[in-house]
């Protein structure tokens, strides 16, 4: 588990076990303070071995769309994913996993159904390759990023004219993607989607970076910090100013 520079901090990770459905009132269940964003560091490897229990999680639609992939590994990790992220939620509301009901705006971004959000907990996700970050924060809108350095080009992150011509620089394949997970991590907290806008954000310069974009006035109450979550991988949290006190920890199954 690695301590972040900044306003980061570090929490003793939670073992979840066989059931992995922990109430939030258990001993070892995390306090989410206001003014915190939990950041849940997932290696998709680990859950593997209990890719049966976590496919169990799911929903109907969730199931579905488990079932629409044509590679096994990729409908694996999007089982790991989505009931590592059940699971999580479970944790923090008291509720076992399969019971939570997740719902999405018109233009997709989660949140939770039901009785629960009354409780304010708001979560993201993302994901790519072997490793899945979750964000949770309470009563604050919060926008997770990650994207693997190995990405072949700047075309697979669909990177605009303008930000792909930094790529003949050198070292600027990694600055463009780490880049890119900045302005994805804002849009996915505003729950905007990308638009028109989405080259005028302007997201550089030295952690943590205030954001300012033409016609959005709530855009300068945000801001984006990197994350160290893997050497292999660039990541990005986008929260209000308020809620910029990173808690970072790893997720790991039992041994």
């Amino acid at each position: 588990m690695n301590r972040c520079p900044g306003y980061r901090a570090v929490l003793h990770p939670i073992m979840i076990g066989q059931s992995l459905a922990m109430t939030a009132s258990g001993s070892d269940a995390p306090r989410l303070r206001f003014g915190e964003v939990h950041v849940w560091v997932t290696p998709l490897s680990e859950s593997m071995p209990v890719i049966d229990l976590l496919a169990g999680y799911l929903d109907s639609a969730e199931q579905d769309r488990s079932r629409s992939f044509y590679f096994s590994a990729d409908r694996d990790r999007y089982i790991a994913a989505h009931g590592v992220l059940r699971s999580l939620l479970g944790v923090y509301t008291g509720l076992e996993p399969g019971a939570i009901r997740i719902t999405t705006s018109p233009l997709g971004k989660p949140g939770l159904g039901g009785m629960r959000r009354w409780s304010g907990l708001t979560f993201n996700m993302s994901n790519d390759g072997y490793l899945a970050l979750i964000g949770l924060t309470r009563a604050a809108p919060v926008g997770i990023d990650v994207q693997s350095y190995a990405t072949p080009s700047a075309t697979a992150l669909g990177i605009d004219a303008v930000e792909s011509t930094k790529l003949a620089e050198p070292g600027s394949v990694h600055q463009a993607i780490r880049h890119w997970v900045r302005k994805e991590s804002v849009v996915k907290a505003l729950g905007t989607g990308i638009d028109d806008r989405f080259d005028q954000l302007e997201v550089g310069g030295p952690s943590p970076v205030s954001i300012a974009a033409p016609h959005r006035r709530f855009l300068a109450r945000l801001i984006v910090q990197d994350l160290d979550v893997d050497p292999r991988y660039a990541a990005a949290v986008a929260t209000p100013r308020w809620c910029r006190r990173v808690v970072q920890q790893v997720w790991r199954r039992p041994r």
